[in-house]
């Protein structure tokens, strides 16, 4: 996970820069800037003193922020970054947004610095959320909607609402450089591995994933082409093995697939946090009455259960062993990838949220 400090260097992408830097606990901040007419724009706000001190670094004013939904960590900066000639840009169908000046919907345009963006309606992490698009630029930043190898939980949205939203994305060019708000592809690797373990471009990407995290470096952004060959809530109505692996039949329609694959990685990591929370608790053998007899667990099951339970603490052992902040490693075994719901909905990074969650009781696991 990168970790506060320096940000990546600004690369010349068409007309404009793009600065990438770590906000809170696992969020990307982005500016843009046009170095011909000075303006400098914030994608999303997850924290307004780390975009402050990036303008600061970097000798830039802010002129624009271009919001992609009304989640905390991606609007929490607004109002303290929005001072005199910041102009808001939000989308119009989220009246959630603080300090919209300019409402957006599906195909608006506008110009930006010496070139031309277009929004695209990506609803379904939440009902409004929308992506900027830069064509000159090859450049879609698509906040929450797409992840590298992943996508955002469907919060308010449907599962026809949000494939179709991904069919957009998917329609873009293949070398569109595609920034997402999150660096979650880890975890999203072990689940696209579990639905699609015979992808062989997914194989390769995985290690070359894990080489790129072992050296501390970002695996967003990717290109549209690799999210297309590999990333499982594109692939539902082109891979059979996936269809296959979420119970799916080649006669449902993509839509009803997207809604099987939602459904397996919200349960594949609820799945994790549940075991790890059972394997907390007793496993001592115990007497059950039935009909006035009763049965005792047999010390072979009883071991059978324990030595269940010893794989899964040396795996949680090998995830923390590798991790490079608790952050990380709570992000990897507890289950926050991809949650912004309400009670994230703070100015605390996940790891920070989750210690005082449930009334102060905190991360169980770490």
């Amino acid at each position: 996970m990168m970790s506060g400090g320096a940000a990546t260097d600004g690369s010349g992408v068409g007309s404009f820069e793009v600065a990438q830097f770590p906000c809170l606990g696992d969020n990307y901040g982005y500016l843009i800037h046009d170095p011909k007419t000075k303006q400098t724009a914030a994608i999303d706000t997850p924290s307004g003193q780390a975009y402050k001190d990036e303008l600061e670094r970097r000798g830039w004013k802010l002129t624009h922020i271009f919001n992609t939904h009304h989640h905390h960590d991606h609007v929490g900066g607004n109002m303290e970054l929005k001072t005199d000639g910041v102009t808001v840009y939000g989308p119009a169908a989220d009246g959630r947004i603080p300090g919209m000046d300019v409402a957006l919907k599906e195909n608006d345009t506008f110009s930006f610095g010496g070139t031309e963006a277009r929004v695209i309606d990506v609803g379904g992490h939440t009902s409004g959320h929308i992506a900027f698009y830069f064509p000159n630029e090859k450049t879609a930043f698509v906040g929450d909607s797409l992840f590298a190898l992943g996508c955002g939980r469907m919060f308010e949205g449907t599962p026809t609402q949000f494939w179709a939203s991904l069919q957009r994305l998917r329609g873009l060019p293949d070398d569109t450089t595609i920034y997402c708000a999150h660096e979650y592809t880890e975890g999203n690797a072990k689940f696209a591995m579990s639905v699609e373990p015979g992808n062989a471009d997914l194989v390769k990407r995985v290690e070359e994933i894990k080489a790129k995290r072992a050296r501390g470096e970002p695996t967003v952004p990717s290109l549209m082409k690799e999210e297309k060959l590999t990333n499982p809530f594109l692939r539902g109505d082109v891979s059979r093995e996936i269809r296959k692996n979420v119970g799916a039949s080649d006669e449902e329609s993509g839509a009803d697939v997207f809604a099987k694959i939602r459904r397996g990685k919200d349960n594949f990591r609820l799945a994790k946090t549940t075991a790890r929370q059972q394997h907390t608790q007793a496993s001592a053998p115990h007497i059950s009455f039935t009909n006035q007899t009763f049965t005792m667990t047999s010390a072979e099951e009883t071991m059978a259960k324990l030595e269940e339970e010893k794989k899964a603490l040396a795996a949680d052992l090998e995830i923390v062993n590798e991790a490079k902040t608790a952050s990380e490693a709570c992000n990897q075994l507890c289950d926050f990838s991809e949650t912004e719901d309400e009670p994230f909905s703070t100015a605390f990074g996940p790891n920070e949220w989750h210690k005082s969650a449930g009334g102060g009781g905190g991360c169980t696991i770490l």
